[in-house]
């Protein structure tokens, strides 16, 4: 299925041999119209799988990070992130969304820090313009259910990601 995307960007799926599938991503029906859930997209997998729509994440909980190969605290977070699913990883899930960047660039990146998590890219930035910010990074996280129980604009610290984990699995 061909995924929109702008002129002179690389076709999905690119490598990364280290991310997982997207199809490790728990999806599942909307309930009716919550102003708490996130956008009703479908952002293509990175790498492999299927198509990712935010507003359908639910059956677990999940820390979904808004980033790109461009911005350097996204950089900077990365890693702990990474560390984060690490000891999470069995009960919560971890989603980046690569934003506004080229995916080939970001598939680089990944594999230089390690990171496992599947990745979905968001080519024009609808998901962050949706959740009203001009700037990156953003982490979202969302409890079982989908609903959008917290959310942290501007590089995260291992502190604030816990106590949003802490809240998103009460």
């Amino acid at each position: 299925m061909p995924e929109d995307r702008p002129p002179g960007q690389p076709e999905l799926p690119v490598t990364a041999p280290n991310v997982q599938s997207c199809s490790k991503i728990p999806q599942a029906r909307a309930p009716g119209g919550s102003a708490q859930r996130l956008l009703d997209i479908n952002l293509p997998c990175l790498i492999e799988g299927p198509a990712i729509n935010p507003a359908r994440l639910a059956g677990r909980p999940m820390v979904v990070n808004l980033w790109a190969t461009w911005c350097e605290p996204c950089r900077e977070e990365m890693p702990m992130l990474q560390a984060a699913q690490k000891r999470y990883g069995a009960r919560v899930q971890f989603v980046g969304v690569n934003t506004k960047d080229r995916p080939d660039w970001a598939a680089e990146f990944l594999e230089e820090v390690k990171v496992t998590y599947p990745e979905v890219v968001d080519f024009d930035g609808q998901l962050l313009a949706s959740v009203r910010s001009l700037g990156l990074p953003v982490t979202l996280v969302l409890d079982s259910q989908g609903q959008l129980v917290g959310r942290q604009i501007g590089r995260i610290t291992e502190k604030r990601l816990t106590e949003l984990i802490d809240e998103s699995t009460r």
